[in-house]
């Protein structure tokens, strides 16, 4: 006889069932992280374009990001409340969350005053640091 039997065929399926359960969730944290770490670049990026405009002295002298809940907006100023919201340019990190709110504004040189700013993930909590000078590191 030529072929597989019964048992070795219900073998193979439960042994391809438990492979498959195991490897969904540890796929699905990866995936997590590596979307996590991809929001963590675009804000820093984000702050780096706002440093830059405030350096270029594009369309103000002043330009700053709003972190709040799952959104960061760059705008013109230093004051979210009286802004233009035609300048505005938000991004939306749906697996970070900020735990204040919180704004950071670069002046004509590039430098901001020092902060911490604290970024909380499903899978990692990472931390972006603005020094004196306005280097802009992350961890």
């Amino acid at each position: 006889m030529r072929g597989f039997t019964l048992i070795e065929m219900l073998l193979s399926v439960a042994l391809l069932t438990v492979i498959v359960g195991i490897s969904i969730p540890i796929y699905e944290s990866t995936i997590s992280v590596q979307a996590g770490k991809s929001e963590q670049y675009e804000l820093v990026t984000l702050l780096r374009l706002a440093q830059t405009y405030s350096r270029a002295r594009v369309q103000e002298d002043t330009w700053s990001v709003h972190f709040k809940d799952h959104t960061a907006t760059l705008f013109a100023g230093n004051s979210f409340g009286v802004r233009d919201v035609s300048k505005d340019f938000v991004i939306d990190v749906p697996h970070i969350t900020f735990l204040d709110e919180l704004v950071v504004s670069f002046d004509t040189i590039g430098n901001a005053s020092s902060t911490e700013i604290l970024l909380l993930s499903r899978a990692a909590t990472s931390t972006i640091f603005i020094q004196e000078y306005g280097v802009i590191t992350q961890e």
